[in-house]
């Protein structure tokens, strides 16, 4: 069989269906990832074939040249505007060209993968949906939390005004555009484009461990909890590695602050407190820091900063991991066992900060409330608190031994042959 994974957005929503399209390959099929040609060097680099969606976008660019990208309240729309329905018309044509020309027998789309589901319409090919995070399921009864200001555990009342309203807001935003494209593909418009793609497919992929969120009355009819699919290289984008590990070896666990591959583009003064936070508990520290220019050009004693780094690889020897929340780096960081900071500052961000809590190995604050001062309390807090030390500990051995990659590619040819092994964990 021949699977094309489309994908949009950051190394966080690329790197799944790396691992995905690799089990597949393992297992005898063909598999290619269809993405932004920036990431053609980090797709190719893990051993995976790549085909280009559309023209090459600097993601650094792409943020910063949106403004409120990634804001708390809407930044998902704003990015929506800017970069996915301009592009939409072009990115369908790509999409569709790539079909025909490898044969594919199905297509998995990302959540804002708008293209896919039409292009499996117009070429009668299997639609397999699938979500990195849990809140894109948008499932009320799973308690999502869309801002910093939800509660850990918010309300059920308010989880169904929040996903009535966000349903409204990309219906007015998406509709339009979708079915003026569909309509020039000949097929039917559709209603509530964006919510029925991601509650639709013969397949419905939630790509994140069953522990840090499991099924609930209201997920989609054919979803499958898979666990997290480990992937988390970015070769043509790291750091040297060797010294990294120097750094590593050169002391006691430093505290590792970051804020994945998109929001650092807006860190603002964020590495910044972060290093004073470090100082002021005396502690060393390591800034993944995406750019050199992100980072105050006189940093502490024991401070180190680097553009990126493998989290599997680093995130295990930390006294605690601050982070922005991110699905892959959240994935990453209840792997390594080791107490967690989530400072969310837009997207999904708020809700794996919100589960990241729940689950006790860690907490959560506003990355619009962040001083030196605050982090540092923070800091001192999860570190110190046996409870939670504990709990991270506890945790990371059941999540390190899922194969998320293995039990999506399974589901997906079992979808396509008919068989019966599409279970989750």
């Amino acid at each position: 069989m021949r699977v094309l994974l489309c994908s949009v957005g950051s190394h966080g929503d690329i790197h799944p269906y790396v691992a995905v399209a690799r089990a597949l390959t393992a297992r005898g099929h063909g598999a290619a990832v269809v993405a932004n040609p920036y990431f053609k060097s980090v797709v190719e680099g893990a051993g995976v074939d790549f085909l280009p969606l559309g023209e090459h976008i600097d993601l650094a660019e792409a943020i910063r040249e949106t403004p409120g990208a990634m804001a708390q309240f809407g930044g998902s729309l704003k990015l929506v505007r800017r970069w996915l329905l301009p592009l939409l018309e072009e990115h369908t044509r790509s999409l569709l060209s790539h079909a025909r020309a490898s044969r594919a027998d199905a297509i998995v789309g990302h959540t804002i993968t708008f293209p896919v589901p039409m292009v499996c319409e117009k070429l009668g090919l299997k639609f397999i949906a699938s979500s990195p995070a849990p809140v894109g399921w948008m499932n009320a009864n799973d308690l999502p939390c869309y801002s910093a200001y939800d509660r850990t555990w918010p309300p059920l009342m308010l989880c169904k005004f929040n996903l009535w309203l966000g349903r409204q807001m990309m219906r007015w935003r998406v509709d339009a555009e979708v079915n003026r494209v569909r309509k020039g593909l000949g097929i039917s418009g559709v209603h509530e484009a964006w919510y029925t793609m991601t509650r639709g497919g013969v397949l419905n992929l939630g790509m994140w461990s069953p522990l840090f969120r499991g099924t609930h009355e209201g997920d989609p009819a054919t979803g499958v909890i898979c666990g997290f699919p480990w992937e988390d290289r970015a070769h043509g984008h790291e750091d040297d590695l060797k010294e990294i590990d120097r750094f590593l070896d050169d002391g006691e666990p430093p505290i590792i602050f970051t804020l994945g591959t998109a929001s650092v583009h807006v860190a603002g003064r964020y590495f910044g407190a972060a290093a004073e936070a470090a100082a002021l508990l005396g502690k060393r520290a390591m800034l993944v820091a995406g750019r050199r220019e992100y980072v105050p050009a006189d940093l502490p004693k024991g401070v180190r900063a680097f553009t990126y780094a493998p989290y599997s690889r680093v995130f295990p020897r930390a006294a605690a991991n601050v982070h922005h929340g991110g699905i892959g780096t959240t994935g990453q960081s209840l792997r390594a066992g080791r107490p967690v900071l989530v400072t969310p500052m837009s997207h999904d961000q708020f809700d794996n900060a919100a589960r990241v809590k729940r689950l006790g190995v860690g907490d959560r604050m506003n990355f619009a409330s962040i001083t030196p001062v605050r982090l540092a309390k923070s800091l001192a807090h999860i570190i110190q608190d046996a409870t939670i030390n504990e709990a991270a500990q506890a945790l990371a051995p059941r999540v390190a031994q899922e194969d998320g990659a293995g039990v999506a590619a399974d589901a997906i040819v079992a979808c396509l042959t008919g068989s019966s092994k599409a279970s989750g964990q």
